[in-house]
């Protein structure tokens, strides 16, 4: 049995702060790009508090440059402008857009441009679809794929998966059936399956409403350590996804002590799930 490597990741999103960048006339940095520090300084945090590194996406200001990444997405749902985000047009991801589309990311070329950066460099790209040559995919309902075809295509095409604690168990967009979950709502098999693939977990916060909520997310970052220790799965990445408060986008200290305590979380669950 070998013993499971785990390094700490945190979406870059999750560390926006309002701040005035180094250099603000960048292309893609913009007016609303003006208001926030650039991504390299927020990187710069979370490795000064102890992550191993950020998933980066390709937020205003951004290059695809910056050090400290360990993984990247595409941006969310990337809009020309302003205008097309208010009246709530379809961004670069064929989903309705609203203002914070326009305001995290910049146009969908400039994106490009940084996604190029990225990998370029070898930086692991995460998919939301089952279509990428080099790519771990993100699970999520809106795969509409049972497990079994999700573990069969990462088998012939040697690629890797990325299990998001609040994917895999909510309902699709379209209010379909999840076939991530078993018949009585049970996610585990779907872990079980999957576990040799598994290469990060998404602790993706949204929805932690109740103490059942955050315990459901805990039992399954817990249950995916173990599986991949039996599985004999050499390195995992814990990547922290949560959404920045108006606190934590307004004060650089919260924003500090809210990442402080996610890693905190991590470790302490980390320990529990896969004690070495």
């Amino acid at each position: 049995m070998s013993r499971l490597q785990v390094r700490y990741a945190i979406n870059i999103v999750s560390l926006l702060t309002l701040g005035w960048p180094r250099n603000p006339f960048r292309p893609g940095v913009g007016v609303a790009g003006m208001m926030f520090r650039e991504a390299q300084a927020l990187i710069d945090v979370a490795l000064e508090i102890g992550y191993d590194g950020v998933q980066m996406l390709p937020i205003r200001g951004a290059t695809g440059m910056e050090t400290g990444v360990l993984v990247y997405e595409n941006a969310w749902n990337p809009v020309p402008d302003l205008w097309h985000a208010l009246q709530h047009m379809p961004g670069a991801s064929d989903m309705p857009s609203n203002w914070k589309d326009w305001l995290v990311s910049p146009p969908a070329d400039i994106c490009g441009v940084i996604g190029v950066n990225l990998e370029s460099r070898g930086i692991q790209y995460i998919d939301h679809k089952l279509n990428h040559s080099r790519s771990w995919v993100e699970i999520s309902p809106e795969l509409n794929t049972r497990a079994e075809d999700i573990a069969a295509w990462c088998s012939s095409c040697s690629q890797g998966v990325v299990i998001d604690t609040h994917h895999l168990c909510r309902p699709p967009r379209d209010g379909s059936r999840n076939y991530l979950l078993d018949e009585d709502g049970d996610w585990r098999s779907t872990v079980s399956l999957l576990s040799p693939f598994t290469r990060a977990i998404h602790v993706n916060t949204t929805g932690e409403v109740t103490r059942e909520d955050r315990e459901r997310t805990d039992s399954i970052i817990k249950a995916v350590l173990c599986q991949l220790r039996d599985a004999d799965v050499e390195e995992l990445i814990l990547v922290a996804e949560y959404p920045p408060t108006p606190g934590t986008l307004l004060n650089p200290r919260s924003s500090r002590r809210m990442a402080e305590a996610t890693l905190c979380r991590l470790k302490r669950l980390v320990a529990l799930g896969c004690p070495n």
